[in-house]
């Protein structure tokens, strides 16, 4: 599955720009982008790299979608799916009260969503997370993603892979689960032939993560250049 990504040069918070900077060395600059995130009929593990004003589902994925477009949002905490939102037309993502949905998701978190319609493209825009980052990968499962919108490589990203950790994608051509990747300590992620491979994660992808050992936070930096 290819994932378009755009980054787009961002306002400088700094007043007059150019020549603002050119009488102060005092600046900030915020880099603002979209992601353009392919969905299949059926079920797809997405997530969302993009930093919004409050990240939750109504800001994140507007849509508009199919009428009865579920969300799952995986709770770590219980290992369980949490309730599934709705999307009904003319209201948005709901719960299962009928009232707006106060589901996140926030950046290096991956969710499931059901379109109940054709094959679309999400567009999520959002303010992209520049410096150290961390996403929490609790004990047990967890659906993840980088906080960041790049190809990200858990063999490569200082990912805090431990022995037995395994790694699956989600494929929507034959609605299931990749076939999982093993992390052993001395040869990395490898398959069921212990040949090693790769998990790059494309942009606008979560994963899941079954952890067996304990919890760990996986820090990283990132700047656009």
């Amino acid at each position: 599955m290819r994932t378009k990504t755009i980054l787009l040069t961002a306002a400088l918070v700094a007043a007059g720009a150019l020549s603002s900077m050119a009488q102060s060395n005092v600046y900030s600059l915020n880099v603002v982008g979209y992601i353009n995130v392919p969905i299949a009929a059926g079920y797809n593990l997405i997530a969302n790299q993009l930093n919004g004003t409050n990240n939750l589902i109504n800001t994140v994925l507007p849509g508009p979608f199919a009428d009865s477009s579920l969300l799952y949002k995986w709770n770590a905490s219980i290992q369980n799916f949490a309730q599934a939102d709705q999307y009904l037309n003319g209201l948005g993502w709901v719960d299962n009260s009928f009232a707006t949905s106060t589901t996140t998701i926030n950046p290096g978190e991956g969710v499931f969503l059901f379109n109940a319609g054709t094959a679309t493209t999400a567009t999520l825009v959002g303010q992209v997370q520049q410096g150290a980052t961390t996403v929490h990968v609790s004990m047990g499962y967890s659906f993840l993603s980088s906080a960041a919108p790049i190809l990200d490589d858990l063999g490569t990203n200082g990912f805090p892979a431990s022995d037995s950790m395994t790694y699956q994608t989600f494929n929507t051509t034959i609605h299931n689960y990749s076939q999982a990747l093993q992390y052993l300590t001395g040869l990395g992620w490898v398959d069921g032939s212990f040949t090693a491979q790769s998990t790059a994660t494309p942009v606008g992808q979560g994963y899941l993560i079954f952890n067996p050992n304990a919890a760990a936070d996986f820090t990283r930096t990132f700047t656009v250049q």
